[in-house]
């Protein structure tokens, strides 16, 4: 995925909030149901090498989403990739809905990441025939 991504530096030294946001072309009519997406990570906290994030997910799709698969990318102080969890989200969202998942548990990461990226790969449609 060329979008979706979120780049966040810093946070897991203390209680932070990040965004992914849909930006560009991606967000017009016609794109690719993962491109409308929108993540916020907030309160986000580390618990021994996890990270504990509350996420909201915005869907402005036309239609329902589920089990939205993303890709959470640790990286060094340096810039190198250094660690990589994969997620699913197992929630429905409404057509335009906002849902709040308190307390999820991103994965465990290396001791020396400092920023966090994450990629939505794939999620399940509910009816998109359907408005």
């Amino acid at each position: 995925m060329r979008i979706n991504e979120i780049d966040r530096r810093a946070f897991l030294k203390g209680i932070g909030a990040a965004t992914l946001v849909c930006t560009g072309a991606g967000c017009s009519s016609g794109s690719k149901p993962e491109d409308n997406v929108q993540i916020d990570l907030l309160k986000i906290k580390r618990s021994w090498n996890s990270i504990i994030a509350d996420i909201r997910i915005t869907n402005i799709n036309d239609f329902a989403i589920k089990d939205i698969k993303i890709q959470f990318k640790g990286y060094a102080p340096s810039g190198t990739n250094i660690d990589n969890t994969k997620r699913v989200i197992y929630q429905m969202i409404p057509s335009k809905g906002v849902v709040i998942i308190p307390n999820f548990d991103i994965g465990l990461f290396k001791d020396q990441v400092t920023d966090v990226k994450a990629v939505v790969l794939n999620l399940e449609l509910i009816n998109p025939q359907r408005k």
